[in-house]
């Protein structure tokens, strides 16, 4: 079976093993984003003056 076979079929699944698997991969994948986000905010809190993001919006884009 193909690669893009085996991506199709299961993103088309309607088998419930399938479904809780990508439900856990997404569930894993948003909490790293989350968790990359954090300290992200937590680096530019560390020191005064320290400036990792660019502007105040994107810090309260960020946060928010």
């Amino acid at each position: 079976m193909k690669k893009g076979n085996v991506i199709v079929s299961w993103l088309t699944s309607t088998d419930h093993k399938v479904i809780g698997y990508m439900y856990l991969i997404s569930s894993v994948v948003w909490f790293m984003i989350g968790g990359l986000m954090a300290l992200i905010i937590r680096a530019q809190l560390f020191a005064p003056g320290l400036e990792i993001v660019a502007t105040k919006e994107q810090y309260n884009q960020l946060f928010t």
